[in-house]
């Protein structure tokens, strides 16, 4: 296959990143800059956790202060960081007959500050896909309810946006819909972006992942040998039912709108870009941050959202110990206490008091059987009034 190249923009830079709600296309994205003779990202890594952890000791208060301890700055440490896992990566490249690396994890949205300061060469790609195809995607592949497929991609997008204006041009953001239904023209923006020429085996991933060897069946069930299918745009309507069409439009539809979208049209979009622009399909974060000032009145730009429990230092204050209320430790304890008075009398007299209780009376047995399929309340309102009974007779 020859290969028509162009030259690049600018000289080819560092790591690349690919971040976004799970489900919007990144590993779209990875296996198509993967097959670019250039460019290797494996699958998910999930690395930033680790070197955010390595960063701040667990359950300690002076948790990010040890390696100030040994003289060591911030900046110091971050450059033995990014020798080391960097060096992992470059390792990877090498092996695969390329020179530059990158990354695919979704939630590395929440460490897009940490990578950006320990790889001070690195871009980030940001996948942005219509708030319905998520949904669907999140419902189908990963049991997600419509709440937690509206909430995942609401706060994933809405960090995105943040981080867009605080990365500025070292920040890309492409909307699924324009990879899939305009591959070629929306891949040369955005190789011009990173500083690479320009490859047609990036329109052909589904052979070229093969032809790598690489694994056929990858993240989220997704199949590399899977070529770009346009369908994918639309499918996701008919999975919504209800429940899930009023959620979309109730909890994503300012935020939607501001990325071109239309909720009730999948095949709709707004463009993104002024017609001037040297670009119309990748918007780079400035940009995003300049459309912001045109949607102020339409979204809430001030509230950001908390980064999910998972991707949160792991701080002792952010902890608390819940002990067992005592009623069930005692309740253990009795336990405990008959199982060895079992033991004691020996299995022989466990057996007769295991006959005893399948010799109770028919009506006996049915109402325990009864009082056990009740409700956790109403087993205890009954204990309660028999006990009450129990009492009284005994009184008499």
């Amino acid at each position: 296959m020859e290969e028509e190249v162009e030259q690049p923009e600018r000289p080819a830079g560092g790591p690349i990143f690919i971040v976004g709600a799970m489900g919007s296309g990144t590993t779209l994205m990875r296996l198509v800059l993967d097959s670019h003779p250039n460019i290797a990202i494996p699958l998910e890594t999930g690395f930033m956790r680790a070197v955010v952890a390595n960063k701040f000791i667990p359950f300690w208060r002076f948790g990010g202060q040890w390696y100030g301890r040994l003289g060591l700055s911030e900046e110091e440490f971050d450059a033995r960081l990014r020798d080391f896992y960097g060096g992992i990566f470059e390792q990877f490249a090498q092996q695969k007959g390329k020179r530059r690396w990158g990354d695919k994890t979704p939630y590395h949205t929440w460490q897009l500050p940490e990578a950006a300061r320990v790889f001070p060469d690195a871009v980030f790609i940001a996948m942005l896909r219509h708030p319905g195809g998520v949904l669907s995607s999140l419902r189908s592949r990963f049991g997600f309810t419509w709440e937690m497929g509206v909430k995942h991609w609401k706060e994933s997008t809405l960090e995105l946006v943040h981080q867009a204006g605080e990365l500025g041009d070292r920040f890309a953001l492409c909307r699924y819909e324009d990879l899939v239904l305009e591959p070629e023209s929306t891949l040369r923006e955005l190789l011009a972006w990173l500083g690479e020429p320009w490859s047609p085996r990036v329109l052909e991933h589904h052979v070229i992942q093969e032809e790598q060897g690489n694994p056929t069946k990858v993240e989220g069930r997704t199949l590399s040998t899977d070529p770009i299918d346009a369908a994918r745009v639309s499918k996701w309507k008919d999975s919504l039912d209800a429940d899930g069409r009023r959620l979309l439009r109730r909890r994503t539809t300012s935020l939607a709108r501001f990325f071109g979208y239309d909720l009730v049209t999948p095949t709709a979009f707004e463009p993104l870009l002024p017609s001037t622009s040297e670009r119309q399909k990748v918007m780079l974060g400035g940009e995003v941050q300049r459309r912001q000032l045109a949607f102020s009145d339409v979204v809430d730009w001030a509230s950001r959202p908390e980064p999910p429990y998972a991707d949160q230092k792991l701080k002792p204050g952010k902890f608390k110990v819940v002990r067992k209320p005592e009623q069930k430790r005692q309740a253990r304890s009795e336990s405990a206490q008959n199982v060895q008075q079992s033991n004691r009398v020996g299995p022989q007299a466990v057996r007769r008091r295991s006959r005893r209780r399948h010799q109770r009376p028919v009506p006996y047995r049915i109402a325990r059987a009864v009082l056990r399929s009740l409700p956790a309340p109403a087993r205890a309102w009954a204990r309660r009034l028999r006990q009450k009974r129990t009492a009284a007779a005994g009184s008499r």
